[in-house]
């Protein structure tokens, strides 16, 4: 939504998240602890409860 990459976002956090941890979160095979939420919504402009909210489950959505 921001725009960036996987690697445009790890960049821009000085990669204190990795690239590969940052599609893990993004597919939902791992959740972030709340330090990680911290960096993430900071570099993002996001409040906290953006990554619980109904929004941004309806925007993970995708179909085929």
């Amino acid at each position: 939504m921001n725009g960036l990459s996987l690697q445009g976002l790890a960049d821009k956090i000085d990669n204190r998240i990795t690239k590969q941890s940052l599609s893990k979160y993004e597919l939902g095979q791992v959740i972030p602890d709340r330090d990680m939420i911290g960096i993430l919504f900071e570099a993002l402009g996001v409040r906290p409860d953006y990554f619980f909210s109904d929004q941004f489950l309806k925007n993970q959505l995708t179909y085929r």
